[in-house]
């Protein structure tokens, strides 16, 4: 493990990494899980990080209980000390954030938010609201 400090390019550490592990007891969703995801890098979390629903078990990472302990953290990391599994995933850990992309994600929130707008006014033009 290195510490290197404040970076401008986590894509290009987060491409490099085997596997990224992200032990938490609560997260509502945490962006580092789909930016992992998306470098191709599987992920081991926990079923409490809200972003854990993106990780396609087991071809691209693993999810353990919240409440999970060390020694089950530890093997689960120990899982995969294989290269060739490692490799394996980084297709299908890809291919879980590809539904996330910005465009995408943006053509959706655009979408709710015209949606939104057209309720409101036909709200208005009917006397509700």
């Amino acid at each position: 493990m290195l510490f290197l400090g404040e970076r401008r390019d986590p894509e290009r550490l987060l491409a490099v990494c085997d596997v990224h592990v992200l032990p938490t007891h609560y997260d509502s969703f945490a962006f580092t899980v789909l930016e992992s995801l998306a470098c191709g890098t599987p992920v081991i979390t926990t079923e409490a990080a809200g972003a854990s629903e993106l990780v396609r078990e087991p071809a691209a990472g693993l999810i353990l209980p919240g409440d999970c302990d060390a020694t089950r953290l530890a093997a689960a990391m120990e899982s995969w000390h294989d290269r060739a599994r490692v490799v394996a995933a980084q297709t299908a850990a890809r291919a879980s954030a590809e539904p996330y992309g910005f465009d995408t994600t943006m053509t959706h929130m655009t979408e709710l938010l015209q949606r939104v707008e057209r309720e409101i006014r036909s709200g208005q033009s009917s006397g509700r609201g």
